[in-house]
């Protein structure tokens, strides 16, 4: 049995409005994902910015034994936090371990409360940490519950850490890729993350988006520019800089030496920046200056490594014939019409109340989400007033209805009122929420743009 399912007893989960199970990119692990909450670059899991809460995952090949050792009753209650309950959460197979918590606990002077899972084997374990305002208690404690204790851990597999990145490396002699914290991959010796000393070896691996009328000759500026602006270094000095290839992409290459501000050792830095079709990927390696000559070479194998993955060389084809493209005569990646705008929404995430070239007469109102810079539709919405049981059971029924006939037949989640579609990055969902019943279609890609250019 490769797969261990947790559920909490629905009883007690108010009616929210949920997606299917998501994959968390660079872990073995799946959850139920709550409305409202994103993927985020910044970390492996999802946020809702407006209700200040996370679901954070970690996934890593250590032993039960020592991560759970982190979650014992007197690691917890050391910082001043205090367990609330401990959920009754028996393994389903032997030689597999699960602890449970809810916690109490205080940051920067406001009080959060957290649901955390920890499980796994003596060979593999993952966590799943729901973290929330105790303000949000009354709306977010039975949502957040359901989504942490949902967790499907597929502990025999092996983590894919560079999962729907457009890039990926290789493991090379004792480097090899440890953790994944949003677009983020980090290698160290022997995998082991994270690494003890400044002087151990360590290589991070990123995204970046190009800015505003980039070109190939920027690279050494954004290359230096990364070097100097990172907070853990002094003294740095650059020992060399040069234009190469990297599998047919224009890298510069950086040799630089500083100073671990903390220890006060110094260090070699080896840089570079790929320029890819799509964007450009950052490459930072660093290791004791005692140690240059052994790792020096192993950090240019792995970039020797490098390619971009099939899928998104092949980004135009596959959203080209994409069945998931928009409705109501409006298109996911097109640029906003502004002859459209009703009136502008000032949330959280703003949007626009708009009038749509095509309406159907099941939806009274119509919002687009766009890219803030760029002005590209990521998510849009039909949406309609629900007021008795019987008029929910129709529009329920009629929504679902329009995306069969013109995708595929949509997944139904009861009694939670959600179905969903999806197809590579984007999906179509109907979700009820309060007296409002909506249709969206969002694309997943675009919408980590909108964030990154916000």
């Amino acid at each position: 049995m490769n797969k261990i399912i947790y559920l909490l007893i629905t009883s007690f989960i108010a009616h929210t409005s949920f997606a299917t199970k998501m994959d968390v990119p660079g872990t073995r692990v799946t959850i139920d994902v709550p409305s409202g909450f994103k993927s985020t670059e910044k970390f492996s899991g999802f946020i809702n910015y407006s209700l200040q809460s996370t679901i954070t995952v970690k996934d890593s090949y250590e032993p039960f034994s020592k991560i759970s050792k982190f979650f014992s009753d007197e690691t917890i209650s050391s910082d001043g936090s205090e367990i609330i309950e401990k959920p009754d959460i028996s393994s389903p197979t032997p030689n597999f371990n699960v602890k449970a918590f809810k916690v109490r606990t205080q940051i920067n002077n406001t009080t959060f409360h957290k649901y955390i899972i920890i499980a796994g084997t003596e060979k593999s374990c993952a966590v799943v940490i729901s973290k929330y305002p105790e303000i949000h208690e009354k709306i977010l404690s039975s949502v957040l519950a359901r989504a942490t204790y949902s967790m499907e851990y597929y502990y025999l597999k092996k983590i894919d850490y560079f999962k729907n990145l457009e890039f990926s490396l290789e493991n090379k002699h004792d480097l090899k890729a440890a953790n994944r914290t949003g677009s983020s991959v980090i290698f160290t010796k022997g995998g082991i993350f994270p690494p003890q000393t400044a002087s151990e070896p360590i290589i991070a691996v990123m995204p970046i988006k190009k800015p505003n009328g980039f070109s190939k000759e920027k690279l050494k500026d954004i290359g230096e520019a990364i070097i100097e602006q990172d907070a853990n270094l002094t003294d740095i000095s650059i020992l060399s800089g040069k234009t190469l290839k990297v599998n047919g992409f224009d890298t510069y290459f950086i040799k630089a030496s500083a100073k671990d501000k903390q220890s006060n050792k110094k260090i070699f830095l080896f840089t570079c920046t790929i320029d890819t079709p799509q964007n450009i990927v950052a490459y930072l390696a660093s290791v004791g200056d005692s140690f240059k000559k052994e790792y020096y070479p192993k950090f240019v194998a792995i970039i020797k490594s490098f390619k971009t993955t099939q899928n998104n060389n092949k980004t135009v084809s596959v959203v080209s014939h994409n069945k998931i493209t928009g409705n109501f005569g409006i298109n996911l990646g097109d640029t906003l019409n502004k002859s459209w705008i009703l009136k502008k929404i000032e949330a959280s995430t703003p949007y626009f109340i708009i009038k749509v070239p095509e309406p159907n007469r099941l939806f009274s109102e119509y919002h687009v989400y766009v890219t803030p810079k760029t002005n590209v539709i990521y998510k849009f919405r039909g949406q309609t007033e629900i007021r008795t049981k019987s008029e929910l059971k129709n529009k329920f029924s009629r929504s679902i209805s329009l995306i069969d006939k013109s995708i595929g037949k949509m997944d139904i989640k009861v009694p939670f009122n959600t179905a969903r579609i999806k197809e590579s990055h984007r999906q179509v969902f109907v979700s009820v929420i309060g007296t409002k019943l909506n249709l969206t279609y969002i694309d997943e890609e675009l919408d980590n743009q909108a964030t990154n250019e916000r």
